[in-house]
């Protein structure tokens, strides 16, 4: 969830895609302690709410689990 953006936006026009679905790669947050995991899964859910409703029709996404 680093790049989500407007600069996500170009690489996927540029790339002739009409929507991408944004997850979290492997491994994911279950390599950390439950804290540690908890906060990072929240984190990246909130930034990958924001890009899905800042371009919905561009952007779906899979959230992580938080426990």
């Amino acid at each position: 969830m680093v790049d989500v953006g407007v600069d996500k936006i170009a690489q996927v026009d540029a790339d002739g895609i009409d929507l991408a679905v944004l997850s979290i790669t492997s491994p994911g947050v279950q390599v950390f302690n439950r804290i540690t995991a908890t906060r990072l899964a929240a984190d990246a859910n909130d930034v990958l709410s924001a890009a899905v409703n800042t371009y919905p029709k561009r952007l779906a996404g899979l959230a992580s689990a938080k426990s």
